[in-house]
């Protein structure tokens, strides 16, 4: 009964005075991000639900007038990296015509990373070259990769026994508070090997920049929008700054051809000698899902995923489609898969009926 009565006096403060109006705010972005046809919101608004459309228009715009100074003084300050993406974004219209029809438009978002760490150095434009030199001459080899597995071997292993006890130790049916050898050092934390700062303030900051009306699949898309955003974040034009810009294959490979292409230009800046296009492993992991998907789906009566998706009641996952949350479900369904295995091993070796019974049990069983 809290949240309605909340809800009827701040309507009925908003409607005899339009300064009571923190909720109706905060109700009309929210409603605005998920995407509130227009009609809508004025129907809220007559309610004293939500503000108005112009309030709307006029806040995101002071929003934004707020975030590009924010940014402007962070990217001078701190070091900071970039990347994008392609959006679609479906138009629907309720009354069609000739010249009124319901589409899809593309388009492209971008972020700015700012890392306000002290202890990261921002990379400058003059160490590039020598660095690239350094590495033509050291490359790295088989047996350097062999010898780097080798030398985190036991990290992993150590690493990888605490995964798997973990999914034990966070089933409510073992009951670890009642274990009587919970305080063994087999239980603790492993120490992490090149632990991050994490303070308030070296929080990193994320600035999103316009959304542009221009496709990046091309390499002319992808150097309209390099551009504009250049000019937005204030990228120096000098060339000493050397800027990271993380994307996937396919963008990299589109911004490392317009570096050949501009090779002849008359300046670094415009031969874009200062960006780093650098591959994201994001995109690694979709695709890794995205082949695991397609090799073990099985079927529905058989052995599989899709026999297990059915078992746990996962949705969205029937069809390898990498688009909305697919990510999310599928890496949530696989750790569901893996810790009901590992449960099931541990019943089997220790011929219990539950693991419950574990709790019992001493530690080289476990």
């Amino acid at each position: 009964m809290g949240q309605p009565v909340l809800m009827m006096i701040t309507m009925a403060g908003f409607s005899r005075l339009h300064h009571m109006c923190k909720i109706q705010k905060l109700m009309m972005i929210y409603f605005k991000s998920c995407g509130i046809v227009t009609k809508a919101l004025d129907t809220l608004h007559t309610l004293s639900i939500t503000m108005s459309q112009k309030w709307l228009y006029d806040g995101i715009e002071a929003l934004l007038t707020c975030a590009r100074e924010d940014m402007a003084h962070d990217v001078k300050t701190y070091p900071w990296f970039g990347s994008h993406d392609n959006v679609n974004i479906p138009f629907r219209v309720y009354q069609q015509r000739l010249d009124n029809q319901s589409h899809f438009d593309s388009g492209t978002a971008g972020t700015i990373v700012v890392i306000t760490d002290p202890a990261c150095t921002p990379p400058r434009f003059t160490d590039l070259k020598p660095s690239l030199v350094k590495g033509g001459k050291n490359l790295i080899t088989f047996q350097d990769i062999l010898d780097i597995d080798q030398a985190s071997c036991q990290c992993l292993d150590v690493l990888a026994t605490h995964i798997i006890l973990g999914f034990l130790l966070d089933t409510p049916e073992f009951q670890f508070d009642k274990y009587k050898h919970k305080a063994s050092p087999v239980f603790t934390h492993p120490s992490p090997t090149l632990q991050l700062h994490a303070f308030q303030e070296m929080a990193t900051r994320q600035y999103m920049l316009d959304l542009l009306h221009i496709k990046e699949a091309s390499y002319e898309g992808n150097d309209k929008v390099l551009s504009k955003w250049f000019r937005i974040a204030h990228v120096d034009p000098t060339g000493q700054q050397l800027l990271i810009w993380v994307r996937d294959q396919l963008t990299v490979g589109h911004i490392q051809g317009l570096k050949k292409f501009c090779s002849m230009d008359l300046n670094s800046f415009n031969c874009l000698k200062f960006i780093v296009p650098v591959f994201g492993w994001f995109h690694a992991q979709i695709a890794m899902e995205y082949s695991l998907h397609l090799q073990y789906y099985g079927t529905r009566k058989g052995h599989g995923l899709v026999h297990t998706f059915d078992l746990l009641k996962h949705k969205g996952l029937h069809s390898p489609l990498v688009q909305e949350m697919y990510h999310q479900n599928i890496k949530e369904a696989l750790n569901h898969i893996a810790t009901a295995c590992f449960h099931d091993l541990w019943c089997t070796v220790a011929k219990v009926n539950n693991l419950g019974e574990l709790k019992d049990q001493s530690l080289e069983v476990l």
